[in-house]
């Protein structure tokens, strides 16, 4: 079990640009009408999204040629291959985010009820969410 974790809870900004680069958008032009679907999909996101971590960091132990790197409190991670490729690793964060799943079942949800467009729109706003929770947690930790 790991121990000495901090737990992460913050607002977080879901970017109209990046939920548009995760429905294959690569430059800024999209219709009025997609426009506004984005912008109304994000503001629900943020209506059912509980952006949270939990992260700990841990002292690496040893690293083997099974391809086991062996962290504090019997924690083991196997990266494949020759774990030795990871020496002079000196310290491993262990980081799980999350928004909560009220949005993925909203997703569902508008897939059952034959709204594609709705629904992908809401899940690119999900990945946008979660992966700010990651940035937020990555910059946190790097300080």
């Amino acid at each position: 079990m790991l121990k000495d974790y901090q737990l992460f809870e913050s607002d977080i900004t879901i970017s109209e640009d990046e939920v548009l680069r995760y429905l294959g958008y690569r430059a800024k032009v999209k219709s009025q009408e997609i426009g506004q679907i984005v912008s109304r999909e994000i503001a629900g996101a943020y209506q059912v999204i509980k952006p949270r971590a939990i992260f700990s960091i841990k002292d690496v132990i040893s690293y083997g040629k099974n391809g086991v790197v062996k962290l504090d409190h019997r924690v083991e991670f196997n990266v494949g291959g020759d774990a030795t490729e990871w020496q002079g690793l000196q310290r491993l964060a262990i980081v799980i985010c999350t928004i909560g799943s009220i949005l993925e079942e909203q997703v569902d949800r508008l897939f059952a009820q034959g709204d594609p467009l709705r629904a992908l729109i809401l899940d690119a706003a999900g990945s946008t969410a979660v992966e700010a929770v990651a940035d937020e947690v990555n910059f946190l930790i790097c300080q």
